[in-house]
């Protein structure tokens, strides 16, 4: 399954948001997860949530979101799809820990930053760790 599915107008996407976390049942999400969803659907898809069959949620008519550009810049190929959510978590984290206010955009703090703390968090994060020494990862090019 992919992420991200282009819209018919070219100038929106569906954007999948997967609750199906390792070791988790399909379907399950905390209440912190919740609670972000409105503000994320409000803010990039004009407030429109759907549920897909699959039990994962679905961001409809989404206009681009200026995270995807900067986590490709940030991780590289290196770790597999089903690890973004992880992925993105630490680098929201990150992104967090380094707000000078709350009017600062992520793309904002990154080249502010450079890239190098994101990629420190995602690369020191034990659970992706972990994977990477397992040798579990695939090139998602």
């Amino acid at each position: 399954m992919h992420p991200r599915h282009n819209h018919s107008s070219g100038e929106y996407a569906s954007v999948t948001v997967s609750l199906k976390a390792n070791g988790v049942p399909p379907g399950d999400i905390n209440a912190d997860q919740m609670e972000a969803l409105p503000d994320i659907s409000e803010k990039y898809g004009y407030g429109e949530l759907r549920v897909s069959h699959e039990q994962n949620l679905i961001l409809a008519n989404a206009v681009s979101i200026p995270v995807a550009v900067a986590i490709g810049r940030v991780i590289g190929p290196t770790f597999a799809r089903e690890q973004m959510p992880q992925i993105i978590h630490v680098l929201i984290q990150t992104y967090l820990k380094h707000l000078d206010s709350e009017a600062e955009r992520f793309i904002n703090v990154v080249e502010r930053l450079a890239i190098e703390p994101f990629k420190s968090e995602v690369y020191s994060d034990p659970t992706l760790v972990q994977s990477l020494k397992n040798k579990e990862v695939i090139d998602v090019r």
